[in-house]
């Protein structure tokens, strides 16, 4: 019965989805999702964001230059993400291909392996071909491997390895047919 009801309130929470342009108002939302996301990660022992990084700043830059975009789920802010050229993103440009890079992928705990995750990676490919790229990117810390499945399962694969002065990354790459 309990069962019933978790999955019944679940499929509801999910016709409720909406992926849009972060607005100054989600600023507090965001800062407490991604509080839970650094638990999340710490707890698995997986230490790869820290005060430093995204700061607070950084999340409010996102938002006040429009690069940011929130998944929301009856208005509750689950997912955060941010689009930008590989320059601005990376710091240089990474993939031998005209991609959008996309970074700061979050997910709420609660929300994750739900598809939220599937729905933005959808969104940002949706975003990336309306704009005639040649695909998508994101770098990702080789320790974290749920997030290397993650991308994985969803259709990227792992063009190298990199060195930045920022850490050592692998660099995941979707990219549309070219038919």
């Amino acid at each position: 019965m309990i069962f019933d009801a978790f999955f019944s309130f679940l499929l509801h929470s999910i016709a409720m989805f909406r992926i849009r342009l972060a607005k100054r108002e989600d600023y507090p939302q965001v800062m407490e999702l991604l509080h839970l996301v650094r638990k999340d990660l710490e707890s698995r022992d997986i230490a790869i964001w820290n005060d430093d990084y995204p700061s607070a700043s950084l999340l409010e830059e996102d938002i006040k230059e429009g690069r940011a975009k929130v998944a929301t789920i009856e208005g509750k802010v689950v997912g955060y993400f941010v689009e930008e050229d590989q320059e601005s993103g990376f710091g240089e440009t990474v993939f031998d291909h005209r991609v959008l890079a996309f970074s700061r992928f979050m997910v709420h705990p609660f929300y994750q392996r739900e598809g939220i995750g599937g729905k933005m990676v959808d969104a940002i490919k949706k975003d990336a071909f309306s704009m005639k790229m040649e695909g998508v990117g994101i770098l990702v810390h080789p320790i974290n491997k749920p997030a290397l499945n993650f991308y994985l399962k969803n259709g990227f694969i792992c063009q190298k390895r990199k060195d930045f002065s920022y850490g050592n990354f692998d660099c995941y790459l979707f990219l549309f047919s070219s038919k």
